[in-house]
C-alpha cells in the first residue's frame, strides 16, 4: 500500500475551502431569503441565483480545494477534467432544484423531505465523481463503512442548509448556520477522503502523463479563483442593493406615512380656501 496525504499543504486547504464553503452558503441562504421577501412570480431568479451559488461555491469549491491537497507518494496526481465539470454541473443542479422546491413551498415538510434527497444524492454524487476523476498510476480502493459515514454527513449537510434557508432570515443565526454547516461539509469530505487507499498498480507503468483529457491541480487554480471570486461578488453586489423584508416594511410604512400627510395638509389648504371664501362673502 502507498501513503496517501490528506493536507499536503498543511491547513492551508482546509481552511480555504471552509471559507468557499461559509461564504457560499452563507450567500445562498441571503440570496434565498430575498426571494422568499418577493411574490412567487418573482422569486425564481433570487432561488436560481442562490442555487447556482450553493452549488458552484458553497459545495463544489469546497470540495476542489480540499480535494487540491491530496497526494500520492511518489506519484503526480491528474483530474479530468470531463469528470471534475460533471461533478461541478451535479452539485449547482441538485443545490438549485433543492432551493426551488424549498422556496416555492416554504413551510411544506414534504418538500424539505424530497428537496434533502435530491441535494444529498448530489453532494454525494459530486464528492465520488470528483474522487472518480483522480487519476494516477496508483490502483485506488475505497473502505465501505467510512464511505457510509461520508454519506451519511452529505444528506445531514444538505437538510441542514435547506432546512434553515426558508426559516432564518436575520444575518446573524444566517451566518452562524453557514458556520455549522461548513464544518458538517468539511467533515463529509474529509472523512471521504480517508476512504481511499491507494495500492501499486498490477502492471509497471513506465511514463504517466494523465492522459489528453487531464490536468494538474495547479492548473485548477487560477481558473478556480477567478469563478469563485467573480460569482461571490456580483452575488454579493445583488444583496446589497436589493432590499430586503425590514427595507421593504420601512419603505412601505414611510410612504404610508408621507401619502397620510400629504393628505392631512391638502384637507386643511381645502378648509382654509373655503373659510377665506365666506369671509370675503
Amino acid at each position: 500500500m502507498l501513503a496517501v496525504f490528506d493536507f499536503t499543504y498543511g491547513p492551508l486547504n482546509p481552511v480555504l475551502a471552509f471559507i468557499a464553503c461559509g461564504g457560499g452558503v452563507f450567500l445562498a441562504l441571503r440570496s434565498t431569503s430575498r426571494a422568499l421577501d418577493r411574490s412567487r412570480s418573482a422569486r425564481a431568479q433570487w432561488l436560481l441565483m442562490g442555487g447556482v451559488t450553493l452549488g458552484a461555491v458553497g459545495f463544489w469549491s469546497m470540495h476542489m480545494i480540499a480535494l487540491l491537497g491530496f497526494t500520492i507518494q511518489g506519484d503526480t496526481v491528474y483530474y479530468s477534467v470531463p469528470l471534475t465539470l460533471a461533478s461541478l454541473l451535479v452539485a449547482i443542479v441538485t443545490a438549485t432544484a433543492g432551493l426551488v422546491i424549498v422556496g416555492v413551498r416554504p413551510r411544506g415538510y414534504a418538500a424539505l423531505t424530497g428537496a434533502g434527497l435530491i441535494t444529498g444524492a448530489g453532494l454525494v454524487g459530486m464528492q465520488y465523481l470528483g474522487f472518480a476523476s483522480l487519476r494516477t498510476p496508483a490502483r485506488l480502493s475505497y473502505q465501505t463503512d467510512l464511505v457510509i459515514v461520508s454519506i451519511v454527513l452529505g444528506f445531514v449537510a444538505a437538510f441542514l442548509v435547506l432546512a434553515t434557508a426558508v426559516r432564518v432570515r436575520q444575518t446573524g443565526p444566517t451566518a452562524a448556520t453557514a458556520l455549522i454547516s461548513g464544518v458538517v461539509l468539511l467533515a463529509m469530505h474529509y472523512t471521504g477522503m480517508m476512504v481511499i487507499q491507494a495500492h501499486r498498480p498490477d502492471h509497471p507503468v513506465a511514463i504517466f502523463m494523465g492522459g489528453p483529457d487531464s490536468t494538474t491541480a495547479q492548473s485548477f487554480m487560477l481558473p478556480l479563483i477567478l469563478g469563485i471570486g467573480t460569482l461571490c461578488f456580483l452575488v454579493s453586489a445583488a444583496i446589497a442593493l436589493w432590499p430586503g423584508a425590514e427595507e421593504i416594511r420601512y419603505d412601505a410604512a414611510l410612504l404610508d406615512h408621507i401619502g397620510k400627510r400629504n393628505q392631512r395638509a391638502a384637507t386643511s389648504l381645502s378648509e382654509i380656501g373655503r373659510a377665506s371664501c365666506r369671509e370675503r362673502v
